[in-house]
């Protein structure tokens, strides 16, 4: 396995568990019949909250 490829590996399972929750809540919202607007802001505020409790 190479070098760049152990890399975007990593990357891509510690960005996995952002992205499952941000599609989670936008699915979640749109089955409770919130606008876009409403879905896009709470996606944002989950993936933001999501990534500041990994840390850097």
């Amino acid at each position: 396995m190479s070098v760049a490829f152990a890399r975007v590996r990593r990357v891509v399972r510690g960005r996995l568990p952002v992205a499952v929750g941000v599609v989670t809540l936008a699915v979640a919202c749109a089955l409770v019949d919130l606008d876009a607007g409403a879905v896009a802001f709470f996606a944002a505020k989950t993936a933001e909250s999501l990534t500041m409790a990994r840390g850097p």
